[in-house]
């Protein structure tokens, strides 16, 4: 079972919570700043042993697999999708899939868009 785990971005830093942590006001002022990204831990780690977290944008060196690739959910898994969001072509890989040790995080959507314009 994989670890349950938040993060969300606020002034420029990212600030982490779990249930463990109990009720500090994360949530609370989620709800009052709607605009606000809060993004899910996947469970995953990429070759480094990084976390990976939804958003986040990976690359990987394999040919077959050019990217850059965000993370996303994706009914009941964990995938990727390239700059063109191309759900429908199979232009995505899903869950087990992936071999997510193949990649690296090398930045996120909400502070690193232009890394998908590659």
């Amino acid at each position: 079972m994989r670890e349950i785990k938040f993060r969300k971005l606020l002034s420029g830093h990212w600030i982490y919570w779990t249930p463990a942590d109990g009720d500090n006001g994360f949530w609370e002022y989620a709800r009052i700043n709607e605009n606000q990204c809060i993004v899910e831990y996947t469970g995953l780690k990429d070759k480094n042993g990084k976390q990976i977290y939804e958003g986040d944008i990976l690359s990987i060196l394999r040919k077959r697999y050019s990217g850059p690739w965000e993370t996303y959910w994706t009914y009941d898994k964990w995938g990727l999708k390239d700059k063109y969001g191309d759900y429908d072509n199979g232009d995505y890989y899903r869950g087990d899939d992936i071999c997510w040790e193949d990649f690296e995080v090398i930045g996120n959507i909400y502070e690193n868009p232009e890394l998908l314009n590659d």
